[in-house]
């Protein structure tokens, strides 16, 4: 076997493909695995989340107030000793046998000792495992013919040294062949130059030439740069490499989006949706439940609940936030009677993921419970794993190694017993490390025809014509070992030879200069937008050439169109602007509703096109998004609890006492059931506010209904009517009934006193209007009306007659409901014409004047409704700010 090994070449394709046989390019991982393979020690990995855990039950077992790490342990158990076993891992690769000699250094002498039980208990680290190697390597040598290196041995780890220094090695320098004569073969002289340490004057500063070898472009974002750049990959490459580093998943995406080869520029994430859903269903454990995080469970598109049971509990739960009630009992009866013979597995699964016991997390929980639910969430994607689509598969696999190898902490945990209940943070960091790799896209594979691609410069080994380097950013640079000089020194007595820091930005610095070295015929830098830092080797660039040429890809586009192969121009075709009136065909069948309601007519009659969007088209913003806060709640809140209140068996007759003594009972219950948002963390003074104000709000509004003789209350009182267009419904928060039978409607409201007074003074209440009509129609009698808001706890009326306390509006006209009530039906038919001939109004707040139609003088006045109720704005047309 002859092999090609450097460090960092897993997962990388810095060299070209060939038909071999017996010949492979590995790195670390690669290497490894050959060498234990041959000499009979192959053994299971354990994960790295796995050994942490390990590796803080030594710490434990040791640790004691003077130990260095007592305090880090106890604010940070997990992150501590993930930190630890990292200088512990180094130490072995750099050739330590787990031994200090000589206690002058506090902490090494302490990390010494807590070795003494490391070294039986933590699965073996990659120094380790190449230590066990070298035993071996005394008796049997691996049949491997010879190793080509593509770094000197001498920039290898301690222990890697050894083993090659055993073997057939050679190393092979990068070399490049550019044309002679071109600036790109000059540019590679002078760069070479500067890294052997030449010194050279801003007198000798290249000029840059223009020949075509050497190409800098630029755009101002990343995605117009990838389109360039896939411009330039259309054309036939035959040898040739992508050197890409940032912005990679978006280059690849251009790439596919322009019919080419995806490259498999697939950055893993943590963020993959199959990895989201064991930390989300862990959230869930906690009390107080955070709501936020159980919205995002039931819509995430990957979950152990049935589709149609996620969607009913997520719209309940996104209007009441509550897991108890009977808005929540009726949720339950709804996906039972949906599901049938399969309601009670539905019904379990509900059980297990949201409706079950939550722990403080003070107090923490025990392993057991978060070992149930981990092994619940494997068992439900080992079920997954027989699908046979070949890309779901890999992401219900991928959930399934996530799941296993935080199970494996957990075990660990219980096993080792130091710590019997773990809290959130605890949980967290068990979690990230058990994600620490993430997961890559299975969608972005590399495809045929494809280009050899490297996301690390050091794997770039082998010369090719053409180097594309995409977006060169400024990298991650090796931070400085966070040992003493005294420590270094005591490491390097027990075998531990560290390599330098400065000898370590020397070799990045040689592999940062390969994108350029590697090039043979021509070198194409796209850099990064001007706002983002560059790459160090640009910047070298920029100190060696004297007026370097950027090509500004926007010129390019805008002036050299017939440059690009795949480019077509275009005709500038600008966004629709908002128009006055929309015209529909006359033919336009608009299906009408059974019936009318007071939000349906608001719509219609004030902003048409609001109503065409809403009702006949049929388009309604999600109900599941967002949890309810706010004005929002706290006015559902209200209606719940006075809803409540008024169906007791005899309201008007209790006391303060009485309704004090109901109010402590009820409202947590309310809060719990469908205002629970309130009880999570940062929330206690909104919960003690609310509290405040609902008991004013319903003390108050008694005395005004007890002081208006009121003797009968019927609380969200249907009603029902008729009027030119058909049907009318309605529900009134209040139908107060007083002791000469005379009928009175209330409507609550959250909030608003400023905007209903002004209604009642200008007589355009129409909600009121309108459920003031549809009880004449039944009565025979026109009802008083009033307005409640309840965060203020003030009724307001237009007069006193009915309400003596409530505040009282004097109107600015002799008009009455009756009156508006006309004006109602006349607007109504003056757009039932319009509409008709298919004008549809769009009418916005800050909309000039222009186009408009002036309603009927006998109609209502058309006022702008608030924008921020608006879901439709942006289809009304596009205004630039």
């Amino acid at each position: 076997m002859k092999i090609r090994f450097g460090m960092g070449l897993d997962n990388q394709r810095g060299w070209h493909t060939r038909n071999t046989l017996g010949e492979i390019t590995v790195g670390e991982k690669g290497m490894l695995s050959i060498l234990e393979t041959q000499l009979g020690l192959i053994r299971k990995v354990a994960p790295q989340s796995r050994r942490i855990v390990q590796y803080l039950t030594c710490l434990k077992q040791c640790d004691h107030a003077a130990r260095f790490y007592h305090q880090s342990l106890e604010a940070d158990e997990l992150g501590t000793a993930a930190t630890l076993l990292g200088w512990r891992d180094q130490w072995y690769l750099y050739g330590w046998d787990g031994k200090i000699e000589g206690m002058e250094a506090k902490r090494l002498a302490d990390m010494s000792e807590v070795e003494s039980i490391a070294c039986k208990k933590v699965a073996p680290s990659e120094g380790e495992r190449l230590a066990h190697i070298l035993q071996a390597m005394k008796r049997r040598i691996p049949a491997i013919s010879s190793i080509t290196l593509t770094r000197p041995l001498a920039h290898y780890p301690k222990r890697w040294q050894l083993i090659l220094s055993r073997l057939q090695t050679e190393f092979q320098e990068l070399a490049s062949v550019p044309h002679a004569g071109s600036f790109l073969h000059t540019l590679q002289d002078r760069l070479r130059d500067v890294q052997s340490g030449k010194k050279l004057g801003k007198v000798d500063r290249l000029d840059f030439k223009a020949d075509g070898s050497v190409i800098i472009a630029r755009a101002e974002t990343r995605i117009l740069a990838a389109h360039w750049l896939a411009d330039r990959m259309a054309e036939n490459i035959a040898d040739g490499i992508l050197v890409a580093t940032d912005s990679t998943d978006l280059l690849d995406d251009i790439l596919a989006a322009n019919q080419q080869a995806r490259h498999g520029l697939n950055e893993s994430s943590s963020a993959r949706s199959v990895l989201q859903l064991l930390p989300m269903a862990l959230t869930l454990l906690w009390a107080p439940l955070d709501f936020t995080v159980l919205i995002s469970f039931l819509n995430h598109p990957i979950s152990p609940i049935r589709h149609f049971a996620r969607r009913q509990l997520a719209e309940k739960l996104a209007a009441y936030p509550g897991i108890r009630g009977q808005r929540w009992t009726d949720t339950l009866n709804r996906i039972d009677a949906h599901y049938g013979d399969q309601a009670a597995a539905v019904r379990e699964q509900i059980h297990t993921w949201i409706d079950h016991p939550r722990f403080d997390q003070k107090g923490g929980v025990s392993i057991d419970q978060v070992l149930i639910r981990a092994q619940k969430m494997a068992d439900y994607f080992r079920v997954q794993l027989t699908d046979t689509d070949e890309t779901k598969h890999i992401l219900w696999d991928t959930g399934l190694v996530q799941t296993t190898v935080f199970i494996q902490s957990l075990e660990q945990l219980q096993e080792d017993g130091v710590i019997a209940r773990i809290r959130p943070r605890q949980l967290q960091k068990l979690l990230a490390q058990a994600t620490a790799q993430g997961s890559v896209n299975p969608n972005r594979i590399a495809e045929v025809g494809s280009l050899s691609t490297v996301d690390d410069l050091g794997a770039l080994i082998e010369s090719f014509d053409q180097v594309i380097w995409w977006q060169p950013v400024m990298p991650n640079t090796p931070k400085e070992f966070p040992w003493s000089a005294l420590e270094r020194h005591t490491l390097a007595r027990a075998g531990v030879m560290l390599p330098d820091h400065a000898d370590v930005l020397g070799n990045l610095a040689t592999d940062w200069l390969k994108p350029v070295l590697a090039a043979r015929k021509q070198l194409i830098i796209v850099l990064p937008p001007q706002d983002v830092e560059a790459h160090p080797t640009w910047q070298m660039m920029l100190s060696q050439i004297h007026n370097i040429t950027e090509q500004s890809i926007e010129q390019v586009f805008n002036h050299h169109p017939q440059t690009t192969t795949c480019s077509i121009p275009l005709p500038h075709t600008p966004l629709p602007q908002p128009r006055r009136w929309w015209q529909l065909s006359i033919d336009t069948p608009i299906g009408k509703h059974p019936y009318h309601s007071y939000s349906s007519l608001e719509l219609f009659l004030f902003n048409p096109y609001q109503w065409l969007l809403r009702y006949p088209a049929g388009l309604e913003t999600s109900s599941v998004l967002a949890v309810s806060d706010g004005f929002l709640l706290d006015g559902r809140l209200a209606h719940t609890l006075i809803e409540h209140f008024f169906a007791l068996p005899a309201p008007l007759g209790m006391t303060k006492s009485e309704i004090s003594t109901w109010f402590d009972r009820i409202f947590p219950e309310i809060i719990e059931a469908e205002g629970a948002v309130l009880l999570m963390h940062g929330r206690r003074s909104d919960y003690e506010e609310l509290r405040y104000r609902l008991h004013r709000a319903i003390t108050t509004l008694l005395t005004q209904i007890k002081t208006a003789g009121v003797t009968k209350i019927k609380s969200e009182q249907a009603l029902k009517g008729q009027f030119p267009g058909g049907k009318i419904i309605g529900y009134a928060d209040l139908m107060l009934t007083n002791g000469q039978g005379q009928h009175a409607i209330v409507d609550m409201k959250w909030g608003g006193t400023k905007k209903f007074t002004e209604q009642l003074r200008e007589n355009t209440h129409l909600q009121l209007g309108i459920y003031a009509e549809l009880v004449r129609q039944k009565t025979g009698a026109w009802p008083a009306v009033g307005y409640y808001v309840l965060s203020e706890a003030k009724l307001i009326a237009q007069q006193d007659a009915y309400f003596p306390d409530a505040i009282q509006v004097n109107k600015k006209t002799e008009e009455s409901i009756p009156h508006l009530w006309e004006r109602l039906k006349e607007t109504y038919i003056w757009r039932d014409t319009l509409l008709q001939q298919g004008r549809i109004e769009v009418a916005l707040a800050d909309q000039e004047e222009i186009e408009a139609i002036t309603p009927p003088e006998a109609g209502l006045k058309i006022t702008p409704l608030n924008p921020c109720y608006n879901d439709y704005r942006v289809l009304a047309g596009w205004r630039p700010a």
